[in-house]
């Protein structure tokens, strides 16, 4: 399941269980045409609940690519993703951010929502102000 709301200058993105492929490119759609979403906000997305096994590391590119063209200018600059100690989860997020490095986006790594709420408010501050 996939589940998400615009709050406090982030997108907050939660995966919980098994996710196809078609669930997550429906919830993506369901973002980019939501009016409440406005453009450019900064990602926290809480993947600790998250099955790897809904994805692949060989299907992750593609997902990661259709992720990003249906959201377009949805996507922020700050994407912190908080993860669980599964080595699996940590080896998915460091490819996320190996694949969104021609985006001009910033990956971090969280094992606490807490860190990434801060991590991602004094990036929002730091881009409002720099």
């Amino acid at each position: 399941m996939l589940s998400y709301q615009a709050t406090n200058g982030y997108v907050e993105f939660t995966a919980t269980g098994f996710v196809p492929a078609e669930e997550a490119a429906a919830t993506f759609r369901a973002i980019r045409d939501d009016t409440t979403v406005p453009e450019g906000l900064s990602w926290l997305m809480d993947l600790r609940q998250y099955d790897q096994a809904s994805m692949t590391p060989d299907d992750m590119p593609a997902r990661v690519s259709r992720m990003v063209t249906v959201l377009g200018p949805k996507l922020g600059p700050y994407w912190a993703l908080v993860i669980d100690t599964q080595v699996e989860h940590f080896v998915y997020g460091r490819l996320l951010q190996s694949l969104v490095q021609e985006l001009d986006t910033t990956v971090m790594l969280f094992r606490e929502a807490s860190e990434a709420r801060e991590w991602l408010e004094a990036m929002t501050t730091r881009r409002a102000h720099g």
